[in-house]
C-alpha cells in the first residue's frame, strides 16, 4: 500500500461520520414509514420473480419482509464502516502528545485545521506538517510500507 492510499483511509474515516449519520437516518425513516407505503397487491420479495396477489395478509407480510431486508442491508453497511473505522481510530488514539491530539481532532472529531491550530498553539501549516509526519510514522511502524 502506498502512503497516499494509507493517508486516504484516514480521510475516509473523517467522511464516514457523515455516512453513518445518513445511514442511521435512513434506518429511522424506514422503521417509521415502512409499513405506511404498503400498496394494493403484494410483491413476493422472497422469490426470484415478482408475484402479485390480492391477499392483504400477504401484502403486509411481503412489506415487512422487504423492510427487514432493507434494514439488514443498512445494518451491514454500518457494521462494515464501524469495523473499518475502529482500527484507524485505535491508531490515532495510540499516538501520544500534540501529534495524536491533532489527528484526533481532525480525523475523528472532524474539526477544521484552523481551529485545531488555535487550540494547540501552532500555525495551521505546522499542524498540517505534524499530521502528515505522524501519519507517515504510523504507516512505517504498522508495516503498511511493505
Amino acid at each position: 500500500m502506498t502512503f497516499k492510499d494509507f493517508k486516504d483511509m484516514f480521510y475516509e474515516l473523517r467522511d464516514h461520520k457523515a455516512v453513518r449519520r445518513s445511514l442511521i437516518h435512513t434506518l429511522y425513516e424506514l422503521e417509521q414509514n415502512g409499513l405506511s407505503s404498503v400498496s394494493s397487491g403484494a410483491v413476493d420479495y422472497s422469490a426470484d420473480h415478482v408475484q402479485k396477489t390480492p391477499d392483504p395478509d400477504a401484502r403486509l407480510i411481503n412489506a415487512i419482509a422487504k423492510m427487514d431486508q432493507e434494514r439488514q442491508k443498512i445494518l451491514d453497511k454500518l457494521g462494515k464502516l464501524q469495523a473499518d473505522d475502529e482500527k484507524l481510530e485505535r491508531l490515532i488514539y495510540g499516538e501520544p502528545g500534540i501529534e495524536g491530539e491533532i489527528l484526533r481532532l481532525f480525523f475523528i472529531e472532524g474539526k477544521p485545521m484552523g481551529p485545531i491550530s488555535s487550540t494547540v498553539g501552532y500555525s495551521s501549516r505546522h499542524c498540517w506538517r505534524l499530521a502528515k509526519n505522524t501519519l507517515y510514522k504510523i504507516y512505517i511502524r504498522e508495516g503498511y510500507d511493505k
